[in-house]
Formats: C-alpha cells, sequence, structure tokens
C-alpha cells in the first residue's frame, strides 16, 4: 500500500473511531455529521469522501462489529469439537466484547443490528443459521439427541442471543452481562434435560 493508500485508510479509521464513539454515547440520530468530524480531525468533504451519508457510517460500523463476532465464532468451531464447549466460548467472547465496549445508546444497538446486515443481505438471520448449523453438528456427533429439531434448537440459541442485544440496549450493559453469565449453562442445561 502506497503512502496515499495508508493516510486514507488511517483517515477512514478516524472517522469510523469517532463515529463509534458518539453514535455509542448519544445514539445515530442526535449524532451530527459535524460533530464526527470535529472528534475525527477530518473537514464534512473528508467525511463525504469516504461516507456519502451518515447511515453509510452506521452500516460500515454495523458490518465491520459483526464480521469480528463472525471471525470470532469461526476460529471457535474450528478449534473445538464439543458443541457446549462452542456454545460456552461464542457467549463467553460476545460478553468478553460486551465489556470492552460498555454502555451503548439503545437507538445505536438497533441501527448495529439492522443496517450493519451482520455479514451478509440476509441480515441478523446469518446468526441463527450458525446456531442452526452447530446445532446439526451436535446431534451428527452425539451430543445432542437425535430426536430434537436442530432448527428449534438453533433457534432458541439464537433467540437468547437477540434477547440479550435486547436487554442491553434497554436494561444497560451491566444487566445483560450477568444474564450473560447464565447463557452457556442454561443452554447446555436444555439440550442435556433434552436426552433424558
Amino acid at each position: 500500500m502506497d503512502h496515499y493508500q495508508q493516510r486514507k485508510s488511517k483517515t477512514r479509521q478516524r472517522i469510523l473511531d469517532a463515529g463509534w464513539d458518539l453514535f455509542r454515547k448519544e445514539g445515530v440520530t442526535d449524532s451530527k455529521v459535524t460533530d464526527i468530524c470535529a472528534l475525527a480531525g477530518v473537514a464534512k468533504k473528508t467525511f463525504f469522501n469516504h461516507f456519502p451519508t451518515k447511515d453509510d457510517l452506521v452500516y460500515e460500523l454495523g458490518k465491520k462489529n459483526s464480521d469480528q463476532l463472525l471471525n470470532t465464532i469461526s476460529a471457535l468451531c474450528s478449534t473445538t469439537t464439543s458443541t457446549q464447549q462452542r456454545i460456552e466460548g461464542i457467549f463467553l467472547a460476545i460478553a468478553k466484547r460486551m465489556k470492552a465496549s460498555g454502555a451503548i445508546h439503545p437507538e445505536f444497538m438497533f441501527s448495529l443490528l439492522h443496517s450493519g446486515q451482520y455479514g451478509s443481505d440476509r441480515g441478523t438471520y446469518i446468526f441463527k443459521d450458525i446456531f442452526v448449523t452447530i446445532a446439526k453438528e451436535g446431534i451428527s456427533c452425539g451430543d445432542i439427541p437425535k430426536q430434537m429439531n436442530p432448527d428449534a434448537v438453533g433457534n432458541a440459541i439464537f433467540g437468547f442471543w437477540f434477547a440479550l442485544n435486547f436487554t442491553r440496549a434497554y436494561e444497560g450493559h451491566r444487566v445483560a452481562l450477568k444474564q450473560l453469565q447464565s447463557a452457556p449453562e442454561f443452554i447446555a442445561a436444555a439440550i442435556a434435560g433434552s436426552q433424558q
């Protein structure tokens, strides 16, 4: 990458960082492009050279956020074999990310869920598909009883994940973190209980 491209990339990252910080504290609606520019140390024209609209910045932040989580899940699934370890690992990774990012404005939380499309054109349902795949693999290896419907198991895990996002948006990240602590055990117990 030449000097111009490096500078352009750093400028774009400063805008992304400023947008994240401002949206997280103030929400999307109350955050103005001029405030993002001031925080990033760029001119308004520079902002619009990188992002045609504020919504494009939100979309990029959502995609980046979801891609990071997808990469974490992918790495976890490739290094663990038991279904319980995968589920526990996913929710522990979510907890770690939540602790690191702290409180987040409810409007921005929902903007991340919806406008970022979570790494696919199908919206947040890519996570549902991942959880269903984990359930199918759990059934095929005997971790989950064969009589279980993988779509139902995957939907239950997805539902818990999605509910955590609502909890985080409306009750705060500390409440969601408390709920997250019980997630792996709850899901594992539900799967194990179905074997009896």
